[in-house]
């Protein structure tokens, strides 16, 4: 989704966290913090790594390695690793919201929906002007079948981001779990300026003026070059799984949203939201195949 949010990720990035220390002594956190931050710059992940692992174990009291190596893990997409990092931050340190909020990333991205959402939650209390901003925290509310409150963070991220067709289509997703597709779709907010390829096209489609194949065409009209290719390809993809997915045609669903998967790491957040959906089908299907035998 368009990065609206910028603020939340700006306070947390890794260079932020770095850049913000003050020159200091040898062998200090500080000091340490400006290795690893070097190394990881220059494309020495395995270096930044081992110097925060020694770092730590040096001064186990101090939490600000532990959030650098943290980021480096997540960055890395070793989730699980940053989990633990994130969370031993936490035991030394209650009161930084920023952690509550990368802990809810890492989490959802390993499919721990309802742990992501009781830290996004703790992190809306700790700072509730971000509420609006969080768009991330409704994804979760979807995947934790709170459609609901899901459909209520949509609206509310509507107040601060105007212009975005997938806000709608998660809005769209949330009421039609609860009121079905005919609800959703007299209640589909109305979308003019988001120029995305083929996002245009993906609102007339869960607008029911729209159709599947008017998404095909859009993806490569104009002749896109591989890197514009392979992003339409990602957009068009994914919510046509979701479209799908919201009129139980789950055979295009599963087609589409695995399509979309594939190579999602260049797609940022939403690259991840498809590798996780496309598992968490997986996983519902196992649980059906199970009960069935």
């Amino acid at each position: 989704m368009k990065r609206i949010a910028r603020n939340i990720q700006a306070s947390l990035a890794l260079v932020t966290c770095l850049s913000s220390q003050a020159p200091s002594q040898a062998e200090t956190p500080e000091s340490i913090a400006e290795k690893i931050r070097k190394e990881y710059s220059d494309g020495n992940k395995d270096i930044a790594l081992k110097l925060a692992a020694k770092g730590i174990k040096k001064h186990p009291e101090d939490y600000t390695l532990l959030t650098i190596r943290g980021r480096i893990y997540e960055e890395e997409n070793q989730h699980t690793k940053a989990e633990n990092d994130y969370t031993n931050v936490l035991s030394k340190n209650k009161t930084d919201a920023g952690i509550y909020h990368r802990r809810g990333v890492v989490r959802f991205f390993q499919l721990k929906f309802t742990d992501s959402l009781a830290d996004f939650d703790k992190f809306i209390e700790m700072v509730p002007s971000q509420e609006p901003y969080h768009w991330q925290r409704g994804l979760v509310h979807y995947y934790a079948g709170k459609y609901k409150a899901g459909r209520k963070q949509f609206e509310v991220h509507q107040t601060v981001n105007s212009q975005d067709v997938e806000n709608a289509v998660w809005h769209y997703l949330c009421i039609a779990k609860t009121d079905g597709t005919k609800k959703a779709e007299d209640n589909f907010i109305k979308i003019t300026s988001d120029r995305r390829v083929p996002l245009k096209q993906i609102h007339a489609l869960f607008a029911g003026k729209g159709t599947e194949q008017q998404v095909l065409d859009a993806i490569i009209a104009g002749n896109p070059n591989a890197n514009a290719l392979t992003r339409n390809q990602f957009y068009g993809h994914l919510y046509l799984g979701l479209y799908f997915e919201a009129q139980n045609n789950t055979n295009k669903a599963a087609k589409y949203i695995a399509l979309a998967a594939k190579g999602h790491e260049s797609h940022g957040y939403m690259g991840q939201v498809a590798r996780v959906h496309h598992e968490w089908l997986k996983q519902k299907a196992k649980i059906k195949q199970t009960k069935k035998n």
